[in-house]
């Protein structure tokens, strides 16, 4: 009867509990397995459908912020020297592309100069490769005027590299287009010694513009000439002589050219003095010969005169300061 009976020793139920344990954490796996393998594609579409929904918010948002930033383009008076608002559309250049093709297609399109300068800066700073190959191009077309000038106007700030120097010096010469060849003498550009053949040759032509009936030619030309004609066979005749231009731009212009070349003559000293003492003068062109004038030295005669034209002037802005703000 012993025999029949087999004790449980607690070695016997170590060995049971260690079976049960292995057999339940197996079919907790299996469990596990199945239960994992029938979420997975519960989660799988959770997951697409959390996706799909932030994608959703990315791109009403992307779609928003390029919404608000045409509507801030299209509300700004771009005719203004310093249009407000500027900053926050250069920045939105850089990451909304309905904005760029905007910017783009309405510099191609203006024919204001205010415009043009304020597109073509926002230009400048986008990402866009394919800008300076376009530029190229439009510079380029013989047949379309406006092509050639925002070409030219995009091209200016650029580094030139021999093709565009080419194309910049061939249009100085050969350019019919008034506004087309100012957009090329304000965009030339001197490098720190150029070779003497090409000075020769730009000198003569620069004299020969500053002499052009477009008065925006007239006012290029001679700050070109200022900073080539570093021999002064030119210079110091023109700009005496586009100090009593009919314009107030281009005697402006001839004001800031002197600063360019640094030129010094008695000649000029008192052609700024004359100017500068002249209570019929335009106010803003008497301001551009009062920040020229201090690089010379006066004598007493000439020093009284500037006293009393300086006071007359202090006077005459601060009048137009204030009917301006009423």
């Amino acid at each position: 009867m012993n025999n029949a009976i087999r004790l449980t020793t607690p070695y016997n139920r170590g060995r049971i509990h260690g079976s049960i344990s292995v057999f339940v954490l197996g079919l907790c796996a299996v469990v596990a397995f199945v239960l994992g393998a029938l979420a997975m594609p519960v989660l799988s579409r959770v997951a697409s459908e959390g996706m799909a929904d932030l994608t959703d918010k990315v791109g009403l948002l992307s779609s928003q912020r390029d919404a608000n930033l045409i509507a801030k383009f299209k509300a700004t008076d771009w005719s203004q020297n310093e249009p407000s608002g500027l900053e926050e559309i250069a920045a939105g250049m850089q990451s909304s592309a309905p904005l760029r093709e905007l910017v783009l297609q309405s510099f191609q399109d203006t024919s204001g100069s205010s415009q043009r300068y304020h597109f073509a800066q926002l230009l400048r700073a986008a990402p866009m490769p394919d800008l300076p190959a376009k530029a190229l191009q439009w510079a380029k077309d013989a047949q379309n005027v406006k092509a050639r000038v925002n070409g030219f106007t995009l091209l200016s700030d650029q580094q030139h590299t021999p093709e565009i120097t080419a194309l910049f010096l061939g249009a100085i010469q050969s350019e019919q287009e008034s506004e087309v060849l100012a957009r090329v003498l304000y965009g030339l550009q001197r490098n720190d010694a150029p070779e003497p053949r090409l000075v020769g040759q730009l000198v003569p032509r620069l004299h020969q513009l500053t002499s052009h009936p477009t008065s925006e030619v007239r006012q290029a030309s001679i700050q070109r000439l200022a900073e080539w004609d570093r021999a002064l066979s030119f210079f110091p005749n023109d700009v005496l002589r586009l100090l009593s231009d009919p314009q107030p731009d281009v005697r402006v212009a001839a004001i800031g050219a002197t600063s360019l070349s640094t030129l010094t003559s008695e000649p000029l000293k008192k052609r700024l003095l004359e100017i500068f003492s002249d209570t019929k003068e335009d106010l803003e062109v008497r301001n551009v010969a009062l920040l020229n004038i201090g690089r010379f030295d006066f004598t007493d005669t000439e020093y009284t005169i500037y006293k009393t034209a300086l006071a007359q002037f202090e006077n005459a802005a601060e009048a137009a300061n204030s009917s301006s703000s009423r």
